[in-house]
């Protein structure tokens, strides 16, 4: 029967899933990792760092699975009788019948996922009543040595076009939605530690909050947006800005006597012929197209005060 658990245990269970990171590690060739976990995956990562510290450079914990101080008072005491013997008298003959169940390896394959993660949770039941060991992250939070993070997901589950291309209705969900984080979670209350993300489609929407909102959010990130539509709302608001800001009108004005100029460098300089690659070509044709330029003026000056 226990041959079922060690059987599971080798192919599935915590020690097998440390391992395999370290072989992910080793076929990249990698001496150090950057270890991102979410929820279990996070606790998963703290297990792989703990083992092996050696080769962790960070890690990033999103909304981790806490990680608890177990009540043995020795590492290699046994955590099912530490349970059991903090438990009222009255739960303890329970408890044992529990554990009967619990170490019951001879049906292991036949039970089902879930009546395995029932069994589970029945043992944290036990294990929560008789808790009052520290969470380790909570502690580390408590003394700044680690910093956390909120993130909020948000989709849409209707017609995603019509809900993002209304500014309205997504700041309706939105400013409340920042009210309601900062009264209740310690975050930092500051545009300067907020980021806005939109991807595609939401591209849009946080441009908007880059320019509408910018007393909340400093940060906006757009990977991959759908450029049209971003483009629009951009020229929009450049327009807007022209129309009210002296600044900018004050740069249309020397835009304007510089175009005699950019028009001499591209028809007689070869500004608008570049040959070399990238954005660097495209530094070093202006340079040298400048360069012409000024050495045709500095030529017609010398020979003009030749005599």
């Amino acid at each position: 029967m226990y041959e079922n658990m060690q059987t599971l245990d080798q192919t599935l269970g915590l020690g097998a899933q440390i391992a395999d990171i370290e072989r992910i590690r080793q076929i990249l060739g990698d001496q150090k990792l950057i270890l991102i976990g979410h929820s279990w995956g996070s606790f998963l990562a703290s297990l792989y760092a703990a083992e092996f510290p050696e080769h962790v450079d960070a890690l990033i914990l999103v909304s981790p699975a806490n990680t608890l101080v177990m009540p043995q008072p020795e590492a290699d005491s046994d955590l099912f009788a530490s349970v059991r013997a903090e438990l009222p008298p009255d739960q303890q003959a329970e408890f044992d019948a529990f554990m009967e169940e619990y170490f019951d390896f001879s049906g292991l394959f036949e039970k089902s996922e879930d009546d395995l993660v029932a069994l589970n949770q029945k043992f944290g039941e036990y294990y929560i009543d008789i808790m009052d060991t520290p969470i380790i992250l909570d502690n580390l939070m408590a003394d700044n040595q680690i910093i956390p993070l909120i993130a909020v997901f948000s989709g849409y589950l209707g017609d995603r076009v019509a809900y993002y291309s209304n500014k309205t209705t997504y700041f309706n969900f939105l400013d409340p939605l920042v009210t309601y984080i900062d009264k209740n979670y310690p975050t930092s209350a500051t545009r300067e530690c907020r980021l806005h993300v939109g991807l595609s489609l939401t591209g849009y929407i946080s441009a908007i909050v880059g320019f509408e909102r910018s007393n909340i959010f400093q940060n906006i990130a757009i990977p991959a947006p759908m450029r049209e539509q971003l483009r629009n709302y951009i020229r929009v608001c450049l327009l807007a800005i022209q129309k009210h800001t002296s600044w900018f009108k004050r740069l249309q004005k020397q835009r304007a006597k510089m175009e005699p100029v950019i028009g001499h460098l591209k028809a007689d300089h070869g500004m608008d012929r570049c040959r070399y690659k990238g954005f660097e070509g495209d530094q070093i044709n202006v340079s040298l197209a400048t360069m012409g330029w000024n050495l045709k003026k500095w030529g017609k000056h010398l020979v003009a005060h030749a005599c």
